[in-house]
């Protein structure tokens, strides 16, 4: 007798590469579908072991659990009996939902007790069948609009839409008035009509403002289900009067930061803000525009606007769309003549009576740095004793700018610029004690001593001060200081000369 003994030289083979399951997505949790086992011609542990479920990452992942398991038989048994992993069965966990993932593609692996282990693979690709599970959702919780009451029957007044999230017919919209609001003789819905695939609400009979200002709506929206979902919206109609309310005025300033302000320096031309005008009363001589929403219907232009103030300087042009203008420079600005103007905007419709509506705005000029510093005098006379300490105060220069106070173009620093001036004429000192011998406070201008004096050295300085302000790019002016060295009693009388010889005659009377 002659054993073979076997070897692990078979994986575990299903019946097929990959297999399809239909599953309803009204499937309760614990529902199981029956898959192929695998097979493996290897005897004992090389045989068929176990099966794992191989799910993609955001299946693994999702935070709510796996929707999957796989269910199956103990191994042990004898190869001779029938498999004892089977059935094989995948099992749900939990709902589907075809709306939020259409089909799950998932892999059973089938492995075997070798080492190393073998293992085939079977491609599950699942999906999800439709139900009519979602309601249709309206877009807007609520509705609402406005007609005016001259509008002719027929008129569009507003659009609801609803969408339904499943398939084919369970997704189909279809719209009507809710039952119990049926056209009748007095009723709101008298008045109005809902085409039943568009959603388009409209005018079915004439409007009297004067009689009811208000019309209150539901509209149903009802998938096409065997049991139909249905889901309401209120829908709120106003009904507008002819001119009746005022033009309408918006300001967008164009400017850094959107204030209302514009830089002196401004080309003619240069836009300063965006004016739009509307009318909620729409325009009277078109009877047959029907207003969908309060605040719309400018009229196709019938809203003149007009500009009040200023002197000139700024003018109104036409924005190319009705009821847009744009506010422009037209004429030179100087912030330093005039820093605030103060200007009226007023827009009239073309309403008999017209009515109107007056805005006023102050429209500040920005500081450009265009004006030097100018020095309160072109020449500073001062002295100084001799004798004073390092730091003694001498004079204090001032400068003014008329740039905007408070801004880099309007602050000053200063500066000293030492001019030649003659020092020791007969070189009896050394050249060192020439150097400077005063400085100025960049901030407040005072120029103070910053050595010992000696008139005999020098006795008088000459310096230019700088005053540059802060802008970009800076702008400076310059001035003389004259500055005197009083002398002081610091010097013994000096002989000429160490010896003096001199003769005389005996009889010199």
């Amino acid at each position: 007798e002659i054993l073979v003994n076997d070897v692990n030289d078979h994986s575990p083979s299903f019946p097929r590469d990959s297999l399809q399951l239909d599953v309803s997505e009204l499937s309760p949790p614990g529902t199981a579908f029956r898959l192929p086992g695998a097979h493996d011609p290897d005897a004992g542990l090389f045989s068929t072991q176990g099966y794992t479920l191989v799910q993609p990452s955001d299946l693994r992942e999702d935070p709510a659990g796996p929707f999957f398991q796989l269910r199956y038989g103990t191994p042990g048994s004898p190869p001779s009996s029938a498999s004892p992993l089977e059935p094989l069965d995948l099992v749900l966990l939990r709902r589907l939902d075809r709306e939020t993932a259409a089909a799950h593609e998932l892999q059973i692996e089938a492995w075997d007790g070798g080492r190393p282990r073998r293992a085939g693979r079977l491609r599950v690709e699942l999906r999800v069948l439709d139900e009519n599970d979602n309601p249709p959702v309206f877009e807007q919780s609520e509705y609402r609009a406005a007609v005016r009451e001259d509008a002719r029957p027929g008129a569009e007044v507003c659009r609801v839409r609803a969408t339904d999230r499943d398939l084919g017919p369970n997704g189909q919209v279809h719209y009507g008035l809710r039952a119990r609001q049926a056209p009748g003789p007095g009723g709101d819905a008298a008045y109005f009509a809902v085409e039943e695939l568009s959603g388009v609400v409209r005018l079915q009979k004439p409007l009297d403002r004067e009689a009811q200002t208000w019309h209150q709506l539901v509209v149903e929206a009802r998938d096409g289900g065997a049991e139909p979902e249905v889901a309401t919206v209120r829908v709120s109609i106003a009904v507008l009067d002819v001119n009746d309310n005022p033009p309408a005025l918006h300001l967008l300033f164009l400017t850094e930061g959107g204030a209302a302000r514009v830089s002196e320096g401004a080309a003619l031309g240069d836009y300063v803000a965006r004016v739009s005008v509307s009318d909620a009363d729409g325009d009277p001589e078109q009877d047959e525009e029907a207003i969908g929403e309060p605040g719309v219907g400018l009229g196709g232009g019938s809203i003149s606007l007009s500009l009040e103030g200023g002197d000139g300087a700024f003018a109104l042009r036409s924005g190319g769309s009705p009821g847009v203008f744009f506010l422009c420079v037209e004429g030179p600005l100087d912030r330093e003549s005039r820093d605030l103007y103060d200007l009226r905007l007023v827009a009239t419709d073309a309403g008999a009576p017209p009515l109107s509506t007056e805005e006023t705005l102050l429209l500040r000029i920005a500081d450009l740095n265009d004006q030097p510093p100018l020095f309160s005098r072109e020449r500073y006379l001062a002295s100084v004793s001799e004798a004073a300490a390092p730091g003694t105060a001498v004079v204090r220069v001032s400068a003014s700018d008329a740039d905007e106070a408070g801004t880099d173009h309007a602050r000053l620093r200063y500066a000293l610029v030492h001019l030649p001036v003659g020092c020791n004429p007969e070189g009896a000192w050394p050249a060192a004690e020439c150097g400077p011998s005063f400085a100025i406070d960049p901030e407040s201008g005072v120029i103070s001593t910053i050595r010992s004096l000696d008139r005999e050295v020098q006795e008088a300085v000459e310096l230019r001060v700088v005053a540059q302000d802060l802008g970009e790019p800076p702008l400076s002016a310059t001035c003389l200081v004259s500055i005197t060295v009083d002398d002081v009693n610091d010097n013994e009388p000096i002989f000429r000369r160490q010896v003096y010889n001199a003769t005389l005659a005996e009889h010199a009377p």
